[in-house]
């Protein structure tokens, strides 16, 4: 047993596995012995699977099932597939019913949960998007209309980045951020959520698109895909309102310090200007370089990579000992690490990301004469891919109606609520964006592109309506940005800390 409640993966747990050959029963012959923690397995719906001989010829691609290989992949399953429902039947070929260290779940015969246990709000969602893309093989992702969006945007982006090589501010630094912030919303993003195409390849290209100036592969995906989305506005669950040591972005969140409403703003105000520099050179450091070295040295990770750092930071503090702040990242990270997910190629594009962001970093220092501008053409660009990022997702999440506690226990409604929307039909703010002015929708179907949103939205809000979860929304950007300053500035005000004495 590892410290903090680990395991180590048993001998075979990284994720390789062999070649199939159509046709071949892809089925366990032989009992195996399973870790409690579930490193080998995936549980869907409360029934425990081995798709470690499926994960080469997963149509979503490996790292669909690798995000939540060791955990309950429900949410997941559920969201990545809405087009048919073939996925079940394949499902039930790779169950396992004999186990040596835990209890067998009570054998069935079908997968899928009873009619009584869906989400009939999903339900009537996967009815709307089937109805709308007829073409049920790829008509939701990414259109040839966006494509070309896009492309003029990678043409834009060329020059933002000849004019930081000579040193231009604005088509060096203000273009160069502009650009890096379109590419990562409208491809980067959708990519990480398989939203851009049916080919596994092109979505982890498009990935790739958010380095150097927004977000490293690796972190992101356990960040935003392993933990966000699954967990959203869960104050220890969602890694998103963890980041900031000092910041309070949720109500129920302690602080060792005292707050007030304009000193919570201050806080906040630093977020805005260092977000996406944090998350490029900081993140991959520290939840993907750091525990790969560890782990590939036959090291242990540190307790607060545990399933149980909540429990292990309050001991910590109780004995007025240091607890890192980010403990939802650091859980999901243990548990990825554990799974083998950044073994092989996965590990290699994390390092790629990470070191074009430290390049970046660092050639102005080489390139130009006076400190000002090396630090403008090293930092700039962040300054505004920061601006842009922490403005639309913040304003999104961090609202007052976005943070109540949820009257049901239907995961998918819950993701409609905890969502603030604005601009919700038009295009300009679709692009400018990358959907993620709709949050609410892209929440309950990430993959689906967002290039749909504008034309979904009246549907799907009149849906939400209908099953008692519509969103709130606000006509345009300043109106939904002022009640969300208004609710960080609440949240420092209101603020009573915690007494650890007890």
């Amino acid at each position: 047993m590892g410290r903090g409640g680990q395991k180590p993966a048993p001998p075979g747990s990284p994720i390789t596995s062999r070649r199939w050959s159509k046709g071949e029963d892809l089925r366990p012959h032989t009992p195996q012995e399973y870790d409690d923690d579930l490193n080998n397995l995936w549980v869907v719906h409360g029934r425990r699977y081995d798709l470690a001989p499926f994960r080469d010829v997963h149509p979503g691609g490996a790292t669909a099932l690798d995000l939540c290989r060791g955990s309950d992949a429900t949410r997941l399953f559920e969201q990545f597939h809405v087009m048919n429902d073939k996925h079940r039947k394949a499902l039930k070929k790779f169950e396992v019913r004999e186990y040596k260290r835990s209890e067998s779940p009570p054998g069935v015969e079908d997968t899928p949960p009873k009619d009584s246990e869906r989400s009939a709000f999903h339900e009537a969602l996967k009815d709307m998007l089937r109805r709308h893309f007829p073409d049920k093989y790829d008509g939701h992702k990414c259109t040839y209309q966006h494509a070309a969006c896009l492309g003029a945007t990678f043409a834009a982006y060329m020059v933002g980045w000849i004019g930081w090589w000579r040193g231009e501010v604005y088509t060096g630094v203000f273009l160069l951020g502009l650009c890096a912030w379109l590419i990562m919303a409208n491809l980067a993003h959708d990519g990480s959520h398989h939203a851009v195409s049916r080919r596994p390849w092109i979505n982890e290209i498009s990935l790739l698109t958010s380095s150097p100036l927004l977000y490293s592969y690796g972190s992101w995906y356990q960040q935003h895909c392993a933990s966000h989305h699954l967990e959203t506005n869960d104050p220890d669950l969602d890694v998103d309102v963890q980041h900031h040591p000092f910041a309070r972005w949720e109500r129920s969140m302690w602080k060792d310090h005292n707050l007030t409403g304009w000193i919570n703003l201050l806080w906040h105000f630093t977020a805005f200007l260092v977000s996406t520099a944090n998350m490029s050179l900081t993140h991959p450091w520290k939840f993907v370089f750091v525990p790969w070295v560890r782990r590939h040295l036959g090291l242990e990770l540190p307790p607060f990579f545990g399933m149980d750092n909540v429990e292990w930071a309050a001991k910590q503090k109780k004995a007025n000992k240091h607890a890192p702040h980010e403990l939802a990242f650091f859980r999901v990270s243990g548990r990825m690490h554990r799974t083998g997910f950044f073994d092989g190629w996965r590990g290699l594009l994390s390092v790629l990301g990470f070191i074009m962001s430290v390049a970046f970093v660092t050639v102005p220092f080489f390139r130009f004469d006076t400190l000002g501008r090396k630090l403008l053409f090293a930092l700039g660009p962040y300054v505004v891919t920061s601006a842009f990022f922490f403005t639309v997702t913040q304003i999104s999440h961090v609202q007052a109606e976005c943070q109540r506690p949820d009257p049901t226990k239907d995961f998918f409604q819950h993701q409609a609520r905890t969502s603030l929307d604005y601009g919700c039909t038009s295009e300009f703010w679709r692009f400018a964006t990358g959907g993620l002015n709709v949050q609410s929708i892209h929440h309950v179907m990430p993959v689906v592109n967002s290039c749909h949103y504008a034309r979904l939205y009246p549907e799907f809000y009149a849906l939400c309506e209908k099953y008692d979860c519509a969103p709130a929304t606000e006509p345009h950007i300043l109106s939904a940005g002022y009640r969300h300053l208004k609710h960080v500035y609440d949240l420092g005000e209101l603020y009573r800390g915690p007494d650890y004495s007890d």
